[in-house]
């Protein structure tokens, strides 16, 4: 029900666009599946993305230092304990990582898709099947923790390590969407700028934009917004985009 009501809005003028901590290509899927045609924040408001030509808007400075850190944990892995790098799509790898040769038991895979931070899991691959691969999964992250000498010293990064999904993401703490919106902002300053949310995450902060709430979203974030609907999740922001 979102597409019909934001077809409508933006045919009188309207931008919608989407704000998350996730992937550009990820955002992108969602952007087409609701159907806005506005700009994309992404990878915690590190990237600010024109959606019409894909062109980035704004780009992390930092996005070098993610670059040369996956090259160099590329190169500083072990040889001799059967692990293999792919990089790319890892949604692709791992749909297609049965058709390796057999030999590639051992794999972390790396997240190209992010542009200006690093995400990688790990996985063991086991007759028929992949594995998350946690004995993997902590040496890639002490491989890691020696990689990051690299960064200038007065550089501040997060990790986020998480044996669950065998997954590390790493990123700029500078990096949020209050950030992103403040460069969307430098482009738009003559705007009425709204932001949905749920969390405290989403509160940029800025006079100039009004922060809306879904009926799910945290009891601080609420009370930091000027509209908060009655319905949750998707519903939730159908019914405020009607408003």
């Amino acid at each position: 029900k979102v597409r019909p009501v934001a077809h409508t809005l933006q045919q009188h003028g309207t931008v919608i666009g989407l704000c998350s901590d996730k992937s550009v290509s990820a955002i992108q899927h969602w952007a087409q599946y609701f159907g806005f045609g506005g700009p994309i924040i992404a990878e915690r408001g590190a990237l600010l993305l024109d959606a019409p030509t894909a062109d980035a808007l704004h780009l992390g400075p930092w996005a070098l230092y993610f670059e040369q850190l996956r090259a160099r944990l590329h190169s500083a892995l072990p040889e001799d304990v059967g692990i293999e790098v792919l990089t790319g799509d890892p949604t692709e790898i791992l749909k297609q990582s049965l058709l390796l040769p057999p030999l590639l038991t051992r794999l972390v895979v790396l997240n190209t898709l992010r542009r200006t931070s690093l995400s990688l899991s790990t996985r063991a691959r086991m007759a028929d099947e992949t594995t998350i691969d946690l004995s993997l999964l902590t040496l890639v992250e002490q491989v890691l923790r020696d990689c990051v000498e690299m960064f200038p010293p007065d550089f501040l990064y997060y990790w986020d390590v998480n044996p669950e999904y065998g997954s590390i993401i790493m990123g700029a703490e500078e990096a949020t969407k209050r950030l992103g919106a403040q460069h969307l902002l430098g482009r738009l300053p003559s705007e009425r700028v709204v932001m949905i949310g749920d969390t405290m995450s989403d509160f940029v902060d800025d006079p100039r934009v009004e922060q809306w709430a879904v009926a799910n979203a945290s009891p601080e974030y609420r009370a930091r917004c000027t509209a908060v609907a009655a319905s949750e999740f998707t519903p939730g922001v159908e019914e405020l985009l009607r408003t």
